[in-house]
C-alpha cells in the first residue's frame, strides 16, 4: 500500500477507507519492536487525519499457555498499541479495544511461524460506522 498516494488522495476529499494491518509481536512479550512502530507512526498520521473514521484493536496471543494467560497477554498488547497510538497524538475515542487471547488463532500444529502470525494486534479501519470507544 503506497502511504504517501493514499495521504494525498485523503487531503483532496473524505474517502471511505477499508483498512487493515497487523502488529506481530515476540513470544511472552506485549512490547511493539522498532519496526512495528515505524508503521504505526504512518497510520496515526492517517488516522489523525480522518478523525471521523474509527479503528478496531484486537489483541490475540497463539494456543501456547493457559487461557487466563493468553487473554491477560492478549489485553497488555492490545493496550501497548492503543496507547503508542495515542501518544502519537490519536484521539482515543477514534479506538476500541477487545482482547481475544487464543480464541481466534489460526495454528494449531505447533508450527512456530504459525505462532508468529497468532501473536499480534489487528487494527481494522471501520469508515462507514459512527465514531465509537468501547
Amino acid at each position: 500500500m503506497e502511504l504517501a498516494t493514499l495521504k494525498a488522495e485523503l487531503n483532496e476529499r473524505s474517502v471511505d477507507l477499508d483498512l487493515a494491518m497487523d502488529i506481530q509481536f515476540r513470544t511472552n512479550s506485549s512490547e511493539i519492536e522498532p519496526r512495528f512502530k515505524l508503521q504505526l507512526d504512518e497510520i496515526a498520521a492517517l488516522m489523525r487525519q480522518q478523525p471521523q473514521i474509527s479503528w478496531d484493536l484486537e489483541g490475540h496471543a497463539d494456543i501456547r499457555g493457559n487461557d487466563d494467560y493468553n487473554l491477560a497477554l492478549s489485553q497488555q498488547r492490545v493496550q501497548a498499541v492503543f496507547d503508542y497510538l495515542v501518544n502519537q497524538g490519536v484521539d482515543p475515542m477514534q479506538l476500541t479495544q477487545t482482547a481475544y487471547g487464543d480464541q481466534l488463532a489460526t495454528e494449531q500444529q505447533g508450527n512456530r511461524e504459525g505462532y508468529f502470525f497468532d501473536r499480534r494486534v489487528s487494527l481494522r479501519s471501520m469508515a462507514s460506522q459512527a465514531t465509537a470507544n468501547n
